[in-house]
């Protein structure tokens, strides 16, 4: 039930809108592809794309390293062991683990 409403008001919020301005995009008195034309060969959307790349990697790499430090300390330590019990303590009740 909470999927069907999620994805209802993505689809409301998100993609009617987006996929509007794309067609949109390609009417300039009739169909054309002009203003697709007129950014792919501006001066400055090489170097655009190529910081747009960087940044992506950077945010790839950053969140990658810090996932994987999180993951070794909960395997690896006692870090994770009081949220174990307590889920454990919780299932033994008959209560849900709200998530732990």
């Amino acid at each position: 039930m909470i999927f069907g409403v999620i994805a209802l008001l993505f689809l409301i919020f998100l993609a009617v809108p987006v996929l509007k301005l794309f067609g949109k995009s390609f009417l300039d008195n009739g169909i054309t592809t002009g203003f697709y034309t007129s950014v792919l060969h501006s001066n400055g959307f090489g170097r655009a794309l190529g910081n747009s790349f960087r940044v992506s990697a950077a945010a790839a790499v950053l969140a990658t390293t810090i996932a994987f430090v999180i993951a070794y300390a909960i395997h690896y330590t006692r870090i994770a062991r009081p949220l174990a019990r307590r889920a454990r303590r919780q299932q033994c009740d008959g209560h849900d683990a709200g998530g732990l």
